[in-house]
């Protein structure tokens, strides 16, 4: 057998309200309101539909170094 690593990317949505004079605007009003989100951890308020799980990268590691603790054993 050989040793992988495996790179997962984690796509969220999230959907806000926003008053604007028009969408450029919204858009940066948009991102600053939802740092402000994220650093008060209430951002899963505003979630929209399920995550994405995509694999990125897929790694060899066998015969390196690369410490390896297969979750699989």
């Amino acid at each position: 057998m050989k040793n992988y690593k495996i790179e997962f990317t984690k796509k969220e949505f999230y959907i806000i309200d926003i008053k604007a004079n028009n969408q450029k605007e919204a858009e940066i009003l948009a991102k600053k309101e939802l740092t402000k989100l994220f650093k008060s951890g209430t951002e899963h308020y505003h979630e929209h539909k399920d995550p994405e799980l995509d694999i990125s990268a897929v790694f060899d590691v066998t015969g390196t170094d690369d410490p390896f603790t297969p979750l699989n054993d």
